[in-house]
């Protein structure tokens, strides 16, 4: 029968090669579950922690308007180069709100999100009642508008902006051109035909607080979790109708509030833009750390918006065609925003041409402060930090047959740029850590202390083996058990004497 100490031994060795078995399985697949998990809680689903985080963000969104107040109007008119000076921000708070959500057997949600904006005087440099200096953008899309147009069209036009008594510069509030004022000349144009101009009042916000910027319709992550927040159509429509090619007119990516899980350095993100009217996208920049969580920060870079002759893609957003190109950094968003002669391009011209920056006195790109920046936790692919950041211009053009503008220099011209962003905080630090970090943490400690100690174990057998077997060699054998020379002599010593029968001598 075994000794107590056999079973004990062998019941350890036991439970320590399963600890070891157990802990060496659990260190190759421990992530593996993990990421199991994330998928599952980050995928888009009635009643997930994703879709509950991004129905009700934990992030502040807040948008900061910096205008450009134009210091020498009369020497533009003149032929002088503009100067304009910066003045803000202007900050407001941003609440995204998902309505009609609803789920469909293809593993994609269409929702809409209507935002609302509330003004934040403690946090603004300045009040809405700031005045300054601006292109009268306006006037000009009247003019943009009649540019093709036959002559006597033209002077229908001229004799409405001599009866306006309209400049190429007007001084109105932060609230006039952000929300709205009436504006005489597009009320005079109103009144003559309500189908050429539908409202007698502008403004760049106009309209835009409580409304949405269309029906989107995203994939879950459900069947494939990479796809997660990827568009599949906007406004029920696969793909834009504003460009020249098919490559333009794509819709690309996210509408860049949603990530997927698992980001790599390598993987390039792809977003679509309401504002640019487009599909940009970003890549990755440097790894960064916001309260001690590392991220990964992704950037547009310059190839994105750099000229059709550097980047051959981007002759698709050259309108009516390659001729009519604005050079790197800027996008002629005239197509989508009603023939006015918006461009769009990066806060100071951050990657636009030496040219476009020095043409205008004031402007001074920094790319720390003006580039749009989206930083990712690598996990779980939740923005940390987003930065979305872009300046709207108005196309200034010489125009011989308006007195205002006959000796203007054409260039494209800055009204102001908008910084739309939001940065987690130590709530929301915590609360992450909470639930990820700490788990993954903890985890691999229990991980590293279960295979260890069933190491440990094992080696405190091996030790007690050997000892135990080094001591059993050392001790002398069975005193009843005599060497055979011993024996053999005393059973000599102790046989019967036996007579010899030939002389009757004992033996």
């Amino acid at each position: 029968m075994a000794s107590k100490q056999s079973i004990c031994g062998f019941v350890l060795l036991t439970v320590a090669i399963i600890m070891i078995i157990c802990g060496a399985a659990l260190y190759f697949t421990f992530m593996d579950i993990i990421k199991k998990v994330v998928s599952g809680n980050v995928k888009l689903a009635p009643g997930s922690q994703g879709f509950n985080t991004w129905k009700s963000p934990p992030l502040d969104l807040h948008i900061r308007f910096y205008f450009f107040n134009v210091t020498n109007a009369d020497e533009i008119i003149s032929g002088g180069r503009p100067i304009v000076e910066q003045i803000g921000p202007y900050v407001y708070k941003e609440v995204r709100t998902a309505l009609d959500v609803d789920f469909h057997y293809n593993d994609s949600m269409t929702f809409r999100q209507p935002r609302t904006y509330t003004f934040l005087p403690d946090k603004t440099n300045g009040s809405l009642t700031d005045r300054i200096v601006t292109l009268n953008a306006p006037l000009l899309t009247i003019l943009n508008m009649v540019e093709f147009q036959p002559r006597a069209i033209q002077l229908i036009v001229e004799g409405f902006l001599r009866l306006a008594g309209e400049h190429v510069f007007y001084t109105h509030t932060i609230q006039e051109i952000l929300w709205g004022y009436p504006d005489e000349l597009l009320k005079l144009l109103h009144d003559f035909s309500p189908t050429l101009m539908p409202s007698a009042s502008f403004g760049f916000f106009l309209g835009k607080n409580n409304s949405d910027d269309g029906v989107y319709n995203v994939f879950t992550g459900a069947g494939n979790i990479s796809d997660l927040g990827r568009i599949h159509f906007w406004n029920r429509e696969t793909s834009l109708s504003f460009w020249t090619s098919k490559y333009g007119n794509m819709l690309n990516g996210t509408d860049g509030s949603l990530y997927p899980p698992f980001v790599e350095k390598s993987r390039v993100f792809y977003m679509f833009s309401t504002d640019l009217c487009r599909s940009i996208y970003a890549i990755f920049q440097k790894e960064t750390y916001l309260l001690g969580v590392k991220l990964y920060r992704f950037s547009p870079p310059s190839m994105v918006f750099a000229d059709h002759l550097i980047n051959p893609n981007n002759a698709a957003f050259c309108t009516p065609d390659t001729t009519h190109c604005l050079g790197s950094g800027l996008l002629n968003n005239t197509v989508c925003q009603r023939n006015a002669p918006v461009v769009s391009s990066s806060p100071h011209f951050l990657f636009a041409d030496n040219a476009t920056i020095n043409a205008i006195g004031g402007i001074h790109p920094v790319q720390d402060l003006h580039e749009t920046i989206i930083d990712l936790e690598p996990l779980t692919g939740t923005p940390f930090q987003l930065n979305k950041r872009l300046q709207i211009n108005i196309y200034l053009k010489k125009n011989p047959n308006y007195n205002s503008l006959k000796n203007v220099r054409t260039n494209v011209f800055p009204i102001f740029w908008v910084e739309e962003g939001a940065v987690a905080d130590q709530k929301v630090v915590d609360l992450f850590n909470s639930e990820v970090t700490n788990i993954i943490y903890w985890g691999h400690v229990a991980i590293y202390v279960v295979f260890f100690l069933g190491v440990a174990i094992l080696l405190i057998l091996l030790v007690a083996a050997l000892l135990l077997w080094r001591r059993r060699s050392r001790e002398p054998r069975d005193k009843t058990r005599q060497p055979l020379l011993q024996e053999d002599k005393q059973s000599i010593n102790n046989s019967p004497d036996v007579v010899d029968p030939g002389n009757g001598l004992t033996v």
